[in-house]
C-alpha cells in the first residue's frame, strides 16, 4: 500500500470538482449525520478549528471519478450540502460578537463566506488493493463503530452483492418504502440477511453472530440458487398481495419476518397466487386487531393476539419469539381461509 504526503484542499475547489469524488464506495455506510452534527462542522470551519484529515483512494477504473472517499464521507457530504443551501447554521451561532445564526451558505457575510471557502482541509491519498482498502476501512471505523449491518456491508463477496441488489426489490422499495434515508444504517439489508438465514437454516436465532455466519458460509461460493429463487418468489408474493396498500406502518422488520416465515411454508400451496387479495385483507385485519388489544377490556381481549404482542416484546430476533409469532400467524391465516371457503 502506498501513501502520499498530506496535502490540503479548500471547500470551493472540492465543491467545483465534486463529481470527481465518490462518497459511497461499496464498503461505506449511508449518510447518517444529524442536522446538529452538520451545523457543528460548519461552526468549526467558520471558527477555523481543527477538522480531522480526509482520506482518499486514487481510482482509475470509473469514468469521471478520481477518488473513493475512505474517511471523511460525512464531512464532505455536509460541506456540499451546505454549499447547495441545503441547511442553515445553528440558530444561536455567534462568533466574535457577530450573529451568524440561521444563515444559508449564500447568506454568509463576505468575511465569513471567504473564511469558509478558503478553509484548509487536509487530506491523504493512498493506493492499495481492494482487500487492503476494505481492511483499513474496518479499522478506521473502530473510532466510530459500525452498526453490525454496516460492518458486514464492508465485507466484499457474493452474499453482500446479493443483499445489496435484493434490497432494491420492489417489495422493499415500494411496499415497505425503503430508501437511502431510512436505510442509512442498512437496517433493511439486515432484515434481508435474516430472511436468508430463515431460508438457509429454518427458524433459528437471527442475531449478529448468526448473520455473520451467513457470510462466512456463503460469501465465497454464493448463496445457493434454489434458496435465492424461493426467497425472491416470496418477496414477489408479498409485493403482489400488498402492492395497493398505502399504509407502510404495517411492514416493520418484525412483521416482515413473521410474514416471510408463514409464506415459506404456504407458498407452494398457492403457486398461482390465487389468494393474494385474501392474504392482504386477512393481514390488515390481523394487524389492526393486534394493535387494538390494549384498548379493549381484559375480558374482550384475544389471548392469541396478546401472546403475539408479548412475543414481540420478548425480542424479535430470538428463535422462541419467531416460532410463537409464526405459529400464531399460521393459525390465524388458515382459520381465515377456512372461513371464506365455507362462504363460497
Amino acid at each position: 500500500m502506498e501513501k502520499q504526503a498530506s496535502k490540503a484542499v479548500i471547500p470551493s475547489t472540492l465543491f467545483k470538482r465534486r463529481k470527481k469524488y465518490n462518497l459511497r464506495p461499496d464498503y461505506q455506510r449511508g449518510l447518517v449525520w444529524s442536522k446538529k452534527d452538520k451545523q457543528l462542522l460548519i461552526d468549526s470551519m467558520l471558527r477555523d478549528f481543527y477538522v480531522p484529515e480526509l482520506l482518499f483512494r486514487k481510482v482509475d477504473d470509473v469514468p469521471g471519478v478520481d477518488f473513493d472517499t475512505l474517511d471523511g464521507q460525512q464531512r464532505i457530504a455536509t460541506i456540499f450540502h451546505f454549499m447547495e443551501d441545503g441547511f442553515r447554521t445553528a440558530k444561536d451561532l455567534e462568533i466574535n460578537g457577530e450573529n451568524l445564526g440561521s444563515l444559508l451558505y449564500k447568506q454568509l457575510p463576505d468575511k465569513w463566506g471567504n473564511q469558509f471557502d478558503s478553509f484548509q482541509l487536509s487530506y491523504v491519498t493512498i493506493v492499495g488493493t481492494d482487500d487492503e482498502i476494505e481492511e483499513m476501512f474496518r479499522r478506521l471505523q473502530r473510532g466510530i463503530p459500525l452498526k453490525d449491518a454496516e460492518e458486514r456491508n464492508s465485507i466484499s463477496g457474493l452474499v453482500r452483492d446479493f443483499v445489496r441488489n435484493t434490497v432494491n426489490h420492489v417489495f422493499f422499495t415500494e411496499t415497505v418504502g425503503v430508501n437511502e434515508k431510512n436505510n442509512s444504517h442498512l437496517q433493511y439489508n439486515k432484515l434481508l440477511e435474516q430472511l436468508m438465514v430463515f431460508e438457509d437454516k429454518g427458524i433459528v436465532d437471527i442475531k449478529r453472530p448468526d448473520l455473520k455466519a451467513l457470510y462466512n458460509e456463503h460469501n465465497e461460493k454464493g448463496y445457493p440458487d434454489e434458496k435465492k429463487e424461493k426467497l425472491l418468489k416470496i418477496l414477489e408474493y408479498m409485493y403482489d398481495a400488498f402492492r395497493n396498500d398505502q399504509d407502510r406502518s404495517y411492514f416493520k422488520p418484525s412483521t416482515v419476518q413473521g410474514l416471510y416465515l408463514l409464506l415459506s411454508d404456504y407458498i407452494n400451496e398457492d403457486e398461482d397466487k390465487k389468494h393474494t387479495k385474501e392474504f392482504e385483507t386477512w393481514f390488515v385485519a390481523f394487524e389492526n386487531d393486534r394493535k387494538n388489544q390494549k384498548e379493549l377490556p381484559e375480558d374482550k381481549q384475544n389471548k392469541m393476539l396478546i401472546e403475539y404482542n408479548q412475543a414481540l416484546i420478548g425480542g424479535t430476533n430470538a428463535k422462541e419469539s419467531l416460532e410463537i409469532r409464526k405459529d400464531i400467524l399460521e393459525k390465524s391465516w388458515k382459520a381465515y381461509l377456512k372461513n371464506i371457503n365455507k362462504k363460497k
